[in-house]
């Protein structure tokens, strides 16, 4: 792969993760003001909807090749993404825990480390692993 290419993915990576964050970090935070909904719980519904759109993101685009564009399977590639989104949300719900139930401070102290640590974890992952 050249470096131009490793620069492109990298750029596409980082597009689809901050996305993906943006949309776990809002959904988590407009269920625990709008509803109610404990934070735990609320963690887990906005890291499904944020895995769906990390999954195609990363699948379609970040990693397709004009190559394999529409033709490779993905349920290879979709298990081990699931398996790195898990090692990913299993990180979030340790700070959410830690955060709310251990320091009992406010849980968007736990965001902080949900838009740093979590997904720099998943993007070493998802390169060397998942997708490769």
């Amino acid at each position: 792969m050249s470096s131009t290419s490793l620069i492109q993915q990298g750029f596409r990576f980082g597009i689809v993760g901050i996305l993906a964050t943006l949309i776990h970090v809002a959904l988590y935070v407009a269920l625990v003001e709008t509803t109610g909904v404990h934070p735990s719980w609320s963690n887990t519904i906005a890291f499904v909807i944020a895995f769906s759109v990390s999954f195609i993101g990363h699948f379609h685009w970040t990693f397709a090749t004009p190559a394999n564009a529409g033709q490779r399977p993905w349920g290879r590639p979709l298990l081990k993404f699931v398996l790195v989104a898990l090692f990913g949300f299993l990180l979030n719900a340790l700070a959410v825990y830690i955060v709310t139930d251990v320091a009992q401070i406010s849980y968007l102290y736990a965001t902080v480390f949900m838009m740093t640590v979590t997904p720099i974890s998943v993007f070493v992952l998802s390169k060397l692993w998942a997708f490769s």
